[in-house]
């Protein structure tokens, strides 16, 4: 019955493309290239997607979108809508049962919410099985332009003007308070979590013409075939929030036990920690988001992209910044002792750091 009710829901209304066997840029089999360039990059993780293919019967893949340590991205084409998705292909060993609860909950959810329109949500979900046995889960998204990361790195000296600073933050706190409202902690509030929306659809129908014209330059290896990612342009389009691979689902105000949810200098110091945490972990990651795009440089800088996050520099950074935490803060965890945080002593002076905050020229 369920193959059936599958099969009927994937008549399809277009046939499928031809895309080009030959006219590409054939890159060296030596040279890595994309996903081979992830830490830990093992290629038998991998589906070998091949544009052209169909997914789960229905889903055309048009052109490769990105890439990253846990899934590839595609635009394809659903050929019993004739429209336009992006699928992640996630790797044999990647969870992705958080992200469809989470849209799941912020589906069932009745009534209007002025930030319910920047979360991005699961469309469809499926697994497809790789050449030895693995599977693969796939999530079907509607597509996004570039990242707030690929915006501030194409902005002159990363800045951006304050109008669209303000857009985005308006944009972002609402879509917080959205989840906060129904129980949701994001859990990985940062630049490359968070993309612009695509108003304009003929953004997207260009990617599968400029496929077909100039097919992507790719690397053919034995059992697969890399591909260039196809470049976004920048849209004005809305901010999104996106990834909601390291969410919590519970109650309003609820607190949950010490555990780290993701990594880096946007994290909350409860969580570096391992103390109870609530929402306002998630304002945390707000507030040096906030200071990236402000000042165009991140707030926190122990951290080195690529490369394991170390706890101790980026507690030392808190600390040299905003002073020693309260000794009730430190009570909530005994380990901090051990990492040698110090404890507050007293009204203490204000830091440089805050002083030159203020005189910060925005750029724009």
């Amino acid at each position: 019955m369920k193959s059936l009710l599958h099969h009927l829901s994937c008549r399809k209304t277009v046939r499928p493309r031809r895309y080009p066997s030959k006219g590409f840029d054939l890159l060296p089999a030596d040279k890595l290239l994309e996903e081979e360039t992830t830490p830990n990059y093992n290629a038998s993780n991998y589906y070998p997607v091949k544009i052209g293919q169909v997914l789960h019967d229905k889903y055309q893949v048009v052109s490769k979108l990105g890439f990253g340590a846990n899934a590839t991205v595609w635009l394809c084409r659903d050929l019993t809508k004739n429209s336009l998705y992006a699928i992640k292909v996630y790797t044999s060993n990647h969870d992705t049962s958080c992200q469809v609860a989470v849209s799941e909950s912020i589906k069932t959810i009745v009534g209007s919410h002025p930030g319910r329109g920047s979360l991005q949500t699961v469309k469809d979900s499926f697994q497809i099985s790789g050449a030895i046995g693995f599977s693969h889960d796939c999530l079907v998204f509607d597509p996004m332009g570039v990242s707030y990361t690929q915006l501030q790195d194409a902005a002159p000296n990363r800045g951006l003007s304050n109008d669209l600073i303000y857009k985005y933050a308006t944009s972002i706190l609402y879509a917080l308070g959205f989840l906060h409202h129904i129980g949701i902690i994001h859990g990985a509030v940062s630049s490359d979590n968070i993309r612009l929306s695509v108003d304009h659809k003929v953004e997207i129908t260009n990617i599968e013409a400029a496929e077909i014209a100039h097919p992507s330059p790719r690397k053919v290896l034995p059992d697969r075939t890399i591909y260039s990612s196809y470049i976004m342009p920048i849209t004005p389009g809305s901010p999104v929030l996106c990834n909601f691979f390291a969410s919590l689902l519970g109650k309003p105000r609820q607190t949950h036990p010490g555990i780290t949810l993701t990594s880096g200098t946007h994290c909350a110091p409860e969580m570096v920690l391992k103390m109870e945490f609530d929402c306002k972990t998630d304002v945390w990651s707000f507030g040096v988001l906030m200071w990236q795009l402000v000042t165009g440089k991140p707030l926190f800088r122990s951290h080195i992209p690529g490369q394991q996050s170390n706890d101790a520099p980026y507690l030392a950074e808190i600390v040299s910044l905003i002073g020693p935490p309260s000794a009730q803060f430190l009570q909530r965890n005994r380990s901090c002792y051990n990492i040698g945080i110090p404890m507050e002593t007293g009204p203490s002076p204000p830091h440089q750091s805050h002083s030159n905050a203020s005189k910060i020229s925005i750029p724009g």
